[in-house]
């Protein structure tokens, strides 16, 4: 609905098309020239998912119109493939014990899909989409031939951190000591910006191959409680003004419909800071600190 009336804003466009089934209609431009009202203005073609169609229509964001194609294109891609389709629903590896641990957070069909989502962006669709027929097709044929191994390979990672998220979730149940009380609540707080409905799908592919060492690190956290909670709360207090920024400023963003890669690194860099001070040994992805993430909160969008 939020695309729809964002849509609504665009004047009509004279290659606009509804009842797509296959790549035909030529190029898709990154974007093209119209006027309104004698002035030239630029929008950005977009293919999107209606539900039970796929149409071309002109957006006025190039960012909008790419996540928009992006899950229009996994829809095409789906429509031409019902019989793998229809074999992952019913032979995704795991898929009762992932809906089991899921069902807090989640229902089981929501979850099939968004493997199957995933499943497609891995195969078939890389960080550039295509734009012209045999580009697509070029996609559509590699992304056949590794489908199977790919869908293997993401149930089986999400099956793992499914699970630890279980455990680690057990482990915080309970009668608990008071001072781990602040810990165990930050903790909870990160793993439900971390495991969400619709984290396997929002997570880019990634970051959501950094999940087990985040979830190992909240372990040695919680076994490192032992030994006393005044350094957790110190270390804790360190992250608090870092991550309350990022999601005053995700909020903002959201509301804004603005897609900010400079925003997105930052939040990633939280998460490896998290594992730099509670769980050292376990190493991070990138060069981290506090100072580091203050320097690259200057090229977060205002």
């Amino acid at each position: 609905d939020q695309a729809k009336q964002s849509f609504a804003a665009v004047p009509v466009w004279e290659a606009e098309r509804d009842e797509i089934q296959r790549w035909d209609f030529g190029e898709l431009a990154e974007s093209v020239a119209f006027e309104r009202n004698g002035v030239e203005m630029r929008g950005f073609p977009a293919l999107i998912d209606e539900g039970d169609r796929i149409a071309l229509r002109l957006n006025d964001s190039l960012a909008a119109a790419e996540q928009a194609t992006r899950k229009a294109l996994r829809k095409l891609i789906l429509m031409q493939l019902p019989d793998k389709v229809k074999y992952l629903n019913k032979n995704l590896p795991g898929i009762d014990k992932m809906c089991l641990y899921y069902a807090p957070i989640g229902q089981c069909n929501e979850l099939k899909q968004q493997l199957i989502a995933k499943v497609v962006d891995i195969a078939f669709l890389g960080a550039e989409l295509p734009r012209t027929q045999a580009a697509f097709d070029a996609c559509f044929e590699s992304g056949k031939r590794q489908l199977i191994s790919v869908a293997n390979e993401v149930a089986a990672r999400v099956l793992d951190i499914l699970a630890e998220h279980h455990k680690i979730s057990k482990r915080m149940k309970g009668s608990l000591p008071p001072a781990w009380l602040h810990a165990v609540g930050d903790i909870k707080a990160q793993l439900d910006q971390l495991i969400c409905q619709g984290f396997v799908l929002s997570t880019p592919v990634e970051w959501l191959r950094e999940y087990p060492r985040y979830l190992k690190a909240i372990n040695r956290r919680l076994d490192k409680l032992k030994d006393g909670a005044d350094k957790d709360r110190q270390l804790m207090n360190d992250i608090k003004p870092l991550w309350q920024a990022y999601l005053e400023r995700k909020a903002k963003h959201d509301k804004a419909n603005i897609d900010d890669a400079g925003l997105e690194t930052y939040r990633w860099m939280i998460e490896e800071l998290r594992v730099s001070l509670y769980a050292q040994e376990l190493r991070t992805k990138m060069p981290v600190s506090v100072k580091r993430l203050k320097a690259q909160w200057q090229k977060v969008g205002v």
